[in-house]
């Protein structure tokens, strides 16, 4: 039987992290360039890295979802998770799923006219009336 070791799994997870961190700068860098026109090259990546330590933190780890999370911080910013209750509390749910959290979080905003949300929201099924909301196994 074919086995996975934990060091392997490890070396994976780092090298898919590190692609979707470049990923993520390219795409702001492409599609949101004069929010982070004043950001230096390691600036910028630094930012993308914390975002997603952040997203990982709170269990949202699918690329749909962290992207997604990663806009909603570059709108409200990276410390949004500690300066607004809303946005933290539905972080830290353990009932919602990463997938229900985006809604719950976009649906949130928008009840607070969070002003520029519409701008950052990349996929249109988060922004729907969240009847379909993902719960955490």
């Amino acid at each position: 039987m074919f086995r996975i070791k934990r060091e392997q799994m490890e070396f994976f997870n780092a090298k898919t992290r590190e692609k979707f961190c470049q990923m993520m700068v390219g795409y702001l860098r492409e599609s949101f360039a004069e929010w982070v026109e004043g950001m230096s090259p390691d600036a910028l990546r630094g930012w993308v890295e914390a975002a997603v330590d952040k997203a990982d933190s709170y269990r949202v780890r699918t690329e749909p979802e962290a992207a997604q999370l990663i806009l909603l911080f570059l709108l409200l910013g990276v410390e949004a998770d500690n300066e607004v209750e809303w946005f933290r509390s539905i972080l830290e749910s353990r009932t919602l799923a990463a997938e229900g959290k985006i809604r719950r979080l976009i649906r949130t905003a928008r009840a607070n006219d969070v002003e520029g949300l519409d701008q950052v929201i990349v996929y249109p099924e988060y922004d729907a009336d969240g009847s379909s909301e993902t719960v955490a196994d």
